[in-house]
């Protein structure tokens, strides 16, 4: 796991880059970056992304530990429901980390 860090900026990329993509930040008057990005390729599975941005609302602790754990949640839920179901496996993951962090 890589995580790029500039100024205040938190990007986790993880896994093999399959697409082109861009990824910009604005932390307008904040005074620190409270958002965080993952980028994990193959993720749920071989030749998919996971892409998402965590918005901090007020503070960065919770934004970045979603950053570091939804998506192997959502990865545990998506490979469990055999039909696929994507939102399903979303709806599971956040109700997973929002119980971790409440």
């Amino acid at each position: 796991m890589s995580k790029k860090k500039t100024k205040d900026s938190f990007v986790i990329c993880v896994g093999p880059k399959r697409c082109i993509y861009g990824h910009a930040e604005y932390k307008g008057e904040r005074l620190t970056m409270e958002d965080a990005t993952i980028i994990f390729g193959d993720n749920p599975t071989i030749n998919h992304t996971f892409f998402a941005i965590y918005d901090g609302h007020g503070g960065s602790d919770v934004s970045r530990y979603a950053g570091k754990h939804i998506h192997e949640s959502f990865k545990k839920y998506f490979l469990q429901n055999q039909d696929g179901d994507i939102f399903a496996a979303l709806k599971k993951s956040f109700q997973e980390i929002n119980n971790y962090v409440i």
